[in-house]
């Protein structure tokens, strides 16, 4: 869950480990659906050590739609 505040700035409340997403309606399908696969780029393919899609990398080698911002050692070697 995220809060917005009056300066635009994002800041996250919580993170659930069970969202429910019927809650959100059809009209929120493509924006959740988008979220599940940026993070599966952005966290799991290479956690996990896949290649990344290629339509979904810009020019810099980043995911064009979303940004690590955090990242913590599991302590995977």
């Amino acid at each position: 869950d995220y809060l917005v505040d009056g300066a635009g700035v994002a800041w996250l409340l919580e993170v659930n480990a069970f969202p429910d997403f019927k809650q959100s309606g059809e009209e929120q399908t493509e924006l959740i659906r988008g979220l599940f696969e940026g993070i599966v780029e952005v966290a799991v393919r290479p956690f996990f050590e896949l290649a990344k899609e290629e339509e979904e990398v810009d020019r810099t080698g980043r995911d064009a739609r979303m940004v690590k911002v955090l990242d913590v050692d599991l302590g995977r070697r």
